[in-house]
């Protein structure tokens, strides 16, 4: 994640901030609560996509 973990001392602060590294903690230790796992069945949905040229 860019700037949440970064490397050269500069921490991102703030509500969002520290939901993103709460839900990175969830992810690498593999406790996903009902909202991450709701996110993750979102995403991996397979959708019907048009491209469109004119």
């Amino acid at each position: 994640m860019l700037g949440f973990s970064a490397s050269n001392g500069v921490e991102i602060k703030g509500r969002f901030a520290e939901e993103m590294r709460a839900t990175m903690r969830r992810v690498r230790s593999g406790r996903l609560n009902k909202a991450d796992k709701a996110a993750l069945h979102f995403q991996q949905e397979t959708g019907d996509v048009v491209l469109v040229r004119e």
